[in-house]
């Protein structure tokens, strides 16, 4: 499922405020750089308004397919950060020209296919 975070499937950044939650579409890549941020990995989104003030806890979520069994997405809970650790010259083609971009450190994610769902210790077919 790693094709969920090529920037080429719909995409949400969400996050909450004393107003309630906002949520806007975004473009997401899985990005990894070695800089020394904790962890090396991330979820690179841009979008095409404002993004929250950074750092603060976003959750992205990208989904993909129409018929229930094609359905499948990555869910991934974590802190926004500044986008200076992007590369810029690397944003997906479906960015806008004028998106946004910053990386979310995941601290949780889940990822779901339900055409290989199937009970605990059923073997694969």
């Amino acid at each position: 499922m790693p094709d969920l975070l090529d920037g080429s499937h719909r995409t949400c950044l969400a996050w909450t405020t004393d107003a309630g939650p906002t949520i806007v579409p975004a473009t997401a890549r899985f990005a990894a750089w070695f800089d020394g941020t904790p962890g090396g990995i991330g979820v690179q989104v841009e979008v095409a308004e404002a993004l929250p003030a950074a750092p603060r806890e976003v959750v992205v979520l990208v989904d993909a397919g129409v018929w229930w069994f094609d359905l499948r997405a990555v869910y991934v809970r974590g802190t926004l950060r500044e986008a200076d650790a992007i590369d810029r010259g690397r944003q997906p083609d479906s960015a806008p020209a004028s998106a946004v971009a910053a990386v979310v450190e995941p601290t949780k994610v889940t990822a779901w296919h339900y055409g290989l769902l199937r009970e605990a210790g059923d073997a694969p077919r």
